[in-house]
């Protein structure tokens, strides 16, 4: 076979040598070439004689096709951008900005390359890309400075206010702050152009017009103008490009100033440069021991306390100076001035008065009210008057009792002290049977209610809800007894007067006088059975 192959080859290269111009000679050549082109991989000798057969001038016909094939081929690889070798695979790689894949044979067949021999084909990286020598694959290609993507493309440029530097898949970085870069595509910081002088941009920032002045200066900066610093007497707080403002009639500035100080005895409280008067209160309540520059510096003084140093309120009490409020006096004090400056003005509630919380005022307790013309400072309080009553703490009149009942008791403290009792006749028979009727505005209920006569209970006929209570009185004794009205608050007394027995007849006349002789009395008034004779 060896010796057929080489044979063949010969027979080849020599008629391809000799210009013949017979057909069966070209046809000879032309199958010589095609078998000597299939094993070129395998044969130095075979590819000699391949490119032998291949760079001849024939005229035959066979020549001309194995030439036009040749030609095919180059242009194919031409026109697709990659790079194309026959070389093994040892000893050959792609240069850079390429990447290679290796086919087999059967591939290249089917690309219709028409690529004679097996090799390495190589690609092209992306637009903006590139890859190292010896790339095998496309995620070797990275974007180039001033553009931006992941391994293997698309690449895209860096956007306006952007550079990228260097090679790679990193984001594009943003333009320092107080410079601008009104392009895309930029590769270097140096490429991002500064505002002008005493302007300011943010970082990113991708046009002139982005630059506006800083505080405390003035001007033109979005288009390139000059910025000015501010004049004497006036400021500009924040960046821009507006013009300075005038500070008031209370302020001052320097140059380039963002603010005005406010003159002394006035503040700044809002912090927009606009000066009030720093303590808008007299001086007689305000301790204004520094420069006035401040409202710190303006206090209240002792005695007067709150946001607006009012005066400590009677009852209450500030020894210092400050802001703080007024403390109250204790329970059962009061201090009747107002601002007062110690806790020593808490002066003891008057005799029968007390208060009700820290601070508040001295009240009358109960069954007593203040004398007329009392105040805080000389409070008074006195007995509620015979007929009328107090039942809470306070510096109110006393209530009078309701016409028609009996004058209450100097000092009472509750409405049942106006009862009204009556009895008729003015004597109770010492039989019993009167009926006592008591009525007042507010009599608890009946089971809580109760008579007596001489300590002897009388019966509760009838009660007629909170405003009476009537009872039949017992036999009598034949003398005077007391008649006691009680109720849960209170009782009264009032004096009642027994009719004397009176003896009409006796049964016998005369009597043994050995006794035991039984005698019959008949009178009025007898009283209990147990009245002795």
């Amino acid at each position: 076979s060896s010796s057929s192959s080489s044979s063949s080859s010969s027979s080849s290269s020599s008629s391809s040598s000799s210009h013949s111009s017979s057909s069966s000679s070209s046809h000879s050549s032309s199958s010589s070439s095609s078998s000597s082109s299939s094993s070129s991989s395998r044969s130095s000798s075979s590819s000699s004689s391949s490119h032998s057969s291949s760079s001849s001038h024939s005229s035959s016909s066979s020549s001309s096709h194995s030439s036009s094939s040749s030609s095919s081929s180059s242009s194919s690889s031409s026109s697709s951008s990659s790079y194309s070798s026959s070389s093994s695979s040892s000893s050959f790689t792609c240069p850079g900005r390429f990447y290679s894949t290796r086919y087999p044979r059967s591939d290249w067949d089917t690309l219709t390359f028409n690529v004679s021999a097996v090799g390495w084909y190589c690609n092209e990286c992306p637009a903006n890309s590139v890859s190292p020598a010896s790339s095998i694959n496309i995620s070797a290609c990275e974007c180039t400075v001033g553009f931006t993507g992941p391994a293997g493309g698309p690449c895209a440029a860096c956007a306006f206010g952007t550079y990228k530097d260097s090679n790679g898949t990193a984001n594009c970085t943003l333009c320092p702050a107080d410079t601008f870069l009104n392009k895309s595509g930029g590769v270097d910081a140096a490429e991002c152009a500064p505002c002008t002088a005493n302007s300011t941009s943010a970082e990113g920032s991708s046009n002139e017009s982005d630059c506006a002045c800083i505080p405390g200066y003035s001007g033109f900066a979005e288009s390139g103008g000059a910025c000015s610093p501010c004049g004497n007497n006036t400021f500009k707080a924040s960046a821009g490009n507006a013009s300075c403002s005038a500070c008031d009639s209370f302020g001052f500035s320097g140059e380039a100033s963002t603010s005005c100080t406010c003159n002394a005895g006035y503040i700044d409280p809002e912090g927009d440069s606009t000066c009030v008067a720093a303590c808008n209160l007299p001086a007689s309540v305000l301790n204004i021991y520094g420069s006035g520059l401040s409202d710190w510096n303006c206090t209240c003084m002792a005695g007067y306390g709150g946001p607006d140093c009012e005066p400590c309120a009677a009852g209450s009490w500030k020894s210092v100076n400050g802001s703080d409020n007024c403390t109250a006096c204790p329970i059962n004090t009061f201090s009747a001035s107002a601002a007062s400056t110690t806790s020593s003005d808490c002066l003891g509630c008057p005799d029968f008065s007390s208060s009700l919380e820290a601070g508040g005022e001295c009240l009358c307790n109960a069954s007593y009210t203040a004398a007329g013309g009392s105040t805080q400072a000389n409070l008074s309080c006195v007995l509620c008057a015979e007929g009328t009553y107090k039942n809470k703490t306070s510096n109110e009149p006393c209530t009078e009792c309701p016409p028609g009942s009996p004058l209450s008791p100097a000092g009472s403290n509750t409405s049942s002290a106006c009862f009204l009792v009556s009895a008729s006749p003015p004597n109770l028979p010492t039989a019993g049977g009167l009926v006592i009727l008591a009525t007042d505005r507010a009599w608890i209920p009946a089971n809580l209610t109760n008579i007596t006569v001489g300590g002897t209970p009388c019966v509760a006929s009838a009660w007629y809800g909170d405003t009476s209570v009537q009872c039949r009185v017992a036999s009598g004794i034949g003398k005077t007894a007391a008649a006691e009205l009680r109720t849960a608050e209170r009782s009264f007394t009032i004096d009642f007067g027994f009719d004397p027995p009176n003896v009409t007849s006796l049964s016998v006349a005369n009597a043994a006088t050995a006794g035991g002789s039984s005698i019959t009395m008949h009178g009025t008034g007898m009283g209990f059975s147990e009245y002795s004779v």
